[in-house]
């Protein structure tokens, strides 16, 4: 059990990328308050840890049922990143990146795609489905989830401490570096979807 839970967790902790997040996170909510920041991240958490377990255990069911495909997740929200990405770095520095009102962050991008994205869905629910019938190690996936949740929290708290480091304008700076970060990210998953297609076959 335990072999199959570290490495559940380490192709989870890859799919997921914390660490990315979190530095996305920081660029993206640069000028956000800490009550802010910090509600944002629990919710997000919370929200992705649900959207996960529930994909994990009939993710197949569930997209076989609305008849959708999972490169058309990978599609969908790299489409919806490049459009986040492109305001990121094309925003008016006068204002924020949402505009003068601050909008939630938690369900887009923060908990979708960002932390519960294509890549983790596909993961989480290959690798709870290669041990149908075998509880200890869907607990394992499970578990993984659960932990990796709470390393995302944690991560994302500290994003806010970055930011109030770099000062107003070393922030706004380091959000347009990572809003060209997050164009790459999303141009991966757009063209990852395409490759799973088999359009280019």
């Amino acid at each position: 059990m335990w072999e199959y839970f570290w490495k559940t967790f380490a192709i989870l902790f890859i799919a997921v990328g914390p660490i990315e997040n979190a530095a996305i996170y920081a660029g993206l909510a640069h000028d956000y308050t800490k009550k802010e920041l910090r509600t944002m991240a629990y919710r997000a958490c919370l929200i992705a840890g649900g959207v996960l377990v529930v994909f994990t255990i009939a993710g197949n069911y569930i997209l076989a049922l609305i008849n959708i495909q999972l490169f058309a997740l990978q599609v969908g929200g790299g489409i919806l990143l490049m459009i986040l990405a492109i305001q990121t770095v094309m925003s008016d520095s006068s204002s924020s990146i949402s505009g003068q009102a601050h909008k939630d962050l938690t369900v887009f991008p923060l908990a979708m795609p960002l932390i519960a994205g294509p890549a983790t869905i596909t993961q989480s629910t290959l690798l709870y489905g290669a041990v149908q019938g075998e509880f200890f190690k869907q607990m394992s996936v499970l578990v993984g989830i659960f932990v990796l949740m709470v390393i995302s929290y944690i991560l994302l708290r500290l994003a806010g401490v970055v930011t109030r480091l770099l000062g107003a304008k070393g922030a706004e700076m380091f959000a347009r570096v990572l809003g060209i970060l997050l164009a790459a990210l999303a141009a991966d998953l757009i063209l990852q979807g395409i490759a799973n297609s088999g359009l280019l076959r």
